[in-house]
């Protein structure tokens, strides 16, 4: 599903069956052709934008690990992937200010533009997010496991700007978000944070928790609601990603942590005491 068309850009483990998901909703730099878009957006100004940095670098090659990444074609500023379709204002689905308070937009759209910019670039990345979740929950069952693990990949600017919360602030190098424990269990969590925690730590980078990010988008809150999905968040600092060797660090610090949620995942259950 990756024509020039589609605004839905999937990578399939190459000879093996996928083992995990990685939804990666800000990897888009493209700007539709189509003429509703290019009206209501302000081009020149999202050009001089550098607001989603790194995140194909960083995520893209976990699928050499057996991850299925579904990524976006199109800027965020044609459509937030991480939104709710009903989320309205500045910051909703169809932004009109980055992060900084800049205006992106030349006007609003009216109610007809905004369903259909939806079906044409929102819609079609959920239907290929949930087509691959309910394709790996197939095979979890087929092996016993029933459970799928869904990361959720971002980059995040290094530094908190006037909209948001940690405004001013030094950020982490890596964040990992668990919407205060509840988009997965426990057992994946301590997993996953254990590892990401350490590996960190020796790699000399600094890691927080659900601050200044809870994992409280749309991806995180709503697929993590579904039977058997296990979803966390990760997000890495842009200033991390611009130091010399940094990238490749932070892929294996990702990579093992995932593999150790794997591993807890797909632990033989102990035989029942007779």
């Amino acid at each position: 599903m990756d024509s020039d068309q589609s605004p839905v850009r999937i990578i399939v483990p190459d000879g093996i069956e996928g083992r995990f998901i990685v939804a990666v909703p800000h990897t888009g730099k493209e700007i539709p052709e189509e003429g509703i878009v290019r009206d209501v957006l302000d081009l020149e100004k999202i050009a001089m934008l550098e607001d989603d940095r790194f995140p194909w670098e960083i995520y893209s090659p976990l699928v050499q690990y057996g991850g299925l990444v579904v990524a976006s074609r199109f800027h965020r500023y044609v459509v937030d992937l991480n939104r709710s379709p009903n989320e309205a204002g500045e910051q909703g689905v169809l932004r009109e200010v980055n992060f900084s308070g800049t205006k992106v937009v030349r006007r609003p759209y009216t109610e007809q533009e905004r369903e259909l910019v939806l079906s044409r670039y929102w819609h079609p990345y959920h239907d290929a997010l949930q087509k691959a979740i309910d394709s790996q929950l197939q095979l979890a069952n087929e092996q016993g496991t029933e459970s799928v693990f869904l990361l959720a990949g971002h980059t995040m600017m290094g530094r908190g700007t006037g909209l948001h919360v940690d405004k001013g602030q030094q950020r982490a190098d890596i964040c990992l978000g668990t919407l205060d424990d509840k988009i997965a269990s426990c057992k994946v969590i301590a997993a996953f944070e254990e590892v990401l925690r350490e590996s960190a730590r020796k790699a000399g980078m600094s890691f927080a928790k659900n601050w200044p990010y809870r994992g409280n988008g749309h991806i995180t809150s709503h697929y993590s609601q579904q039977q058997g999905v296990e979803v966390l968040q990760v997000e890495v600092s842009q200033d991390t990603c611009v130091r010399d060797g940094a990238i490749p660090v932070v892929q294996g610090i990702i990579a093992e942590a995932t593999m150790a949620v794997l591993d807890e995942m797909y632990r033989p259950m102990p035989s029942p005491l007779r």
